[in-house]
């Protein structure tokens, strides 16, 4: 009985084990940064990006990249809808810490961030027009709908820039994102009020 019983706790404590050193790989506890707010881009640099980069991951072989975890946060009351565009830090990394090109860099990863930032905006937009048939139904509608653009874009991003190592599409991206932005510029505002 001795025996089970220290098998059982022996089994607990590896499992959890596991779970904490699984949830690091997603999130860095040990050097945890709070979000930013997409209104403070300007103040990113490549030392934010604090998660852990994955052992052995590449980029076609090129070691010379980032990954950034951007996403949205939504809170609604009955008088306003509030929608912020955050930058995790520590669930974003950098592979290599002496890189060449650190600008260039920073620069396609915060485009990331604009491309979620023109996602805030187009949902707010969305909330604005539909605020006198809002349902629970109708902001998941909205939510999924918005979240499918924004994946596209993003993968898009990805695709035609070769993360950022094809210099004329990334300076053409560059643009087109910050007409996007522009085109919703009446929705910068994180809170629209429903009444």
């Amino acid at each position: 009985m001795r025996l089970f019983k220290f098998y059982d706790s022996l089994i607990l404590v590896f499992s959890f084990m596991i779970v904490l050193i699984a949830s690091l790989w997603d999130i860095n506890l040990l050097d945890y940064q709070a979000p930013i707010e997409h209104s403070n881009y300007k103040d990113i640099t490549l030392k934010n990006f604090r998660g852990l980069n994955k052992p052995f991951k590449t980029l076609d072989g090129k070691a010379e990249f980032a990954f950034i975890t951007t996403g949205l946060y939504t809170y609604q009351t009955s008088e306003y809808f509030e929608v912020k565009c955050y930058f995790y830090p520590s669930r974003s990394y950098t592979y290599k810490n002496n890189i060449k090109n650190e600008n260039e860099l920073l620069t396609h990863e915060i485009y990331h961030f604009h491309i979620t930032e023109y996602s805030a905006r187009l949902l707010r937009k969305n909330i604005f027009l539909n605020k006198n048939f809002l349902s629970n139904r109708k902001i998941d509608n909205i939510r999924t709908k918005v979240k499918f653009t924004e994946d596209s874009l993003q993968y898009l991003y990805d695709e035609e820039t070769y993360h950022s190592y094809v210099s004329k599409m990334q300076i053409r991206w560059q643009m087109r994102v910050d007409s996007l932005l522009k085109s919703l510029e009446a929705y910068k505002s994180q809170r629209i009020i429903l009444k």
